[in-house]
């Protein structure tokens, strides 16, 4: 599978670390389900907010799923897309006990 640009190249030269990276090249696609490939991973906690580029605090998202979060916040995205509550439930959460 391809994508159009070097994923690696891209996240080294906006400072993404390997983990990161490697969770990109892991989750192709959407995990919301819209079948498209999948935008630059999410944080569900912003590393400005202490989260960290390890993969229970990723998300795959396309492009518009993307700003559909930041939009509408995690809450309602949550609802729209229940099969990643747990997910982003369980990342808030283990950030919150840290």
């Amino acid at each position: 599978m391809t994508y159009p640009f070097d994923i690696q190249r891209y996240c080294k030269l906006h400072g993404y670390s390997a983990e990161y990276a490697t969770y990109w090249l892991k989750h192709p696609k959407d995990e919301a389900r819209t079948g498209v490939y999948a935008s630059a991973p999410h944080h569900i906690r912003s590393r400005g907010a202490g989260g960290g580029d390890e993969a229970a605090n990723l998300l795959a998202l396309s492009w518009d799923k993307h700003r559909e979060i930041e939009k509408v916040g995690v809450t309602q995205f949550c609802e729209r897309h229940p099969w990643l509550k747990e997910k982003i439930e369980a990342a808030l959460t283990a950030r919150r006990n840290a």
